[in-house]
């Protein structure tokens, strides 16, 4: 008797630890799947967005510039831009973009070093009200210039 009562505590001993392992698994496979569409509805929009953009290869933007094109808008940081930047570009703040006297509105525009797409969209928009009309992405930015052996 003292042996069936025993057998009886080990069974719901085990079948509690049991319920609690699968309510773990269950809630981590939950919050991994709730990541994972997250995370893929976050680079939809990214490329959805990101699709509204002109981009341009580091071998178009060469091309650009060695028919005097385009003018380049560094937007990162003047500490950044010291330390290196493509030669004739102008490090304008993303604050500074509709009343900067370095911009030729006139001219293409092509954006640098943008941080993510909510400053691009900020930028692009400072550059609108300015008139200016053509506004371009360097594809892969400032790093993937340097990657095709272009001088900083």
């Amino acid at each position: 008797m003292e042996m069936d009562q025993r057998a009886k505590q080990r069974i719901i001993v085990a079948v509690g630890v049991f319920a609690i392992l699968t309510v773990t698994a269950v809630t981590v496979y939950r919050a991994e799947k709730s990541d994972v569409s997250k995370k893929d509805s976050t680079d939809q929009a990214d490329v959805e967005t990101a699709a509204e953009y002109s981009f341009l290869t580091g071998p178009q933007l060469k091309e650009k510039i060695r028919k005097e094109q385009v003018q380049l808008v560094d937007l990162r940081s003047p500490e950044e831009f010291g330390l290196e930047h493509i030669i004739d570009s102008v490090n304008v703040r993303l604050g500074d973009l509709e009343t900067s006297p370095s911009l030729d509105s006139g001219k293409e525009t092509v954006l640098i070093g943008a941080a993510n797409v909510d400053e691009i969209d900020a930028a692009i928009a400072n550059l609108k009200k300015r008139g200016v009309g053509s506004v371009h992405i360097l594809q892969g930015g400032f790093v993937d210039w340097k990657s095709i052996g272009e001088r900083t």
